[in-house]
């Protein structure tokens, strides 16, 4: 088994089956396992782009978003052993989307040298804390 995929499997773990469903509603453990994949995937892509200095300004960072999507599609494709447009259209999808972006900011606290907290908590504090995100986007927005 890859790295990766064992860090996949320690998630998995990590998360209650309770906080899962809450997080993700009743999708299948296939479809969790995939989200926590390609969390991790954007989460890798996005910290070796950091590393390497290739944060862009404000005109270039769609396309620099754009381009770290395209290589986390052409990982997920090659790990999970699909055609990229199926790897395409689960990363697309938006309710995916936002769970998988909503992991990475949780997996990005779970690995900060200060975190107390299991990723279960981390998780199920996201999931509690979605009403007021959802407000502030709704503000932000509504011009």
């Amino acid at each position: 088994m890859s790295s990766i995929h064992a860090e996949v499997e320690r998630c998995l773990l990590d998360i209650s089956p309770e906080t899962a469903r809450r997080a993700w509603g009743d999708v299948p453990e296939g479809v969790r396992r995939r989200i926590v994949l390609a969390a991790l995937l954007f989460s890798r892509r996005f910290e070796a782009a950091v590393s390497e200095g290739a944060l862009p300004d404000a005109r270039d960072a769609q396309r620099f978003l754009m381009r770290l999507m395209g290589d986390v599609i052409d990982d997920f494709a090659r790990l999970e052993g699909i055609p990229s447009e199926e790897a395409t259209r689960f990363l697309g999808d938006v309710d995916n989307r936002d769970r998988i972006l909503e992991l990475n900011e949780v997996l990005d606290l779970y690995g900060l040298p200060e975190n107390e907290k299991t990723l279960d908590a981390l998780l199920l504090e996201s999931v509690e804390d979605r009403p007021r995100r959802a407000a502030w986007a709704d503000h932000w927005t509504s011009g």
